[in-house]
């Protein structure tokens, strides 16, 4: 799996494969970037109060593996801030 390959042969691909099949680090990784996503973009809720955030390209493709992250983290640090 991930463990396999060389560190700087490494490409998003590989991770989405691996993640795919059920690579426990690939999934790892797509966690770690999910919550600096969902982290990142609370501060600029904080900051701005945009109404959307659009993501496009590869990132998008990702699906949940990413995105569930990241919406947990905003829904916590933003969206659970103002229901309180």
């Amino acid at each position: 799996m991930l463990r396999d390959i060389k560190a700087e042969d490494i490409t998003s691909l590989d991770v989405s494969i691996a993640a795919g099949r059920g690579d426990a680090l690939a999934k790892r990784v797509y966690e770690f970037t999910g919550n600096l996503l969902g982290e990142a973009c609370a501060e600029l809720c904080h900051l701005s109060s945009p109404r959307a955030f659009i993501f496009f390209g590869g990132l998008t493709k990702a699906g949940d593996l990413l995105m569930g992250h990241y919406h947990a983290i905003l829904q916590k640090a933003c969206i659970g801030n103002l229901q309180r």
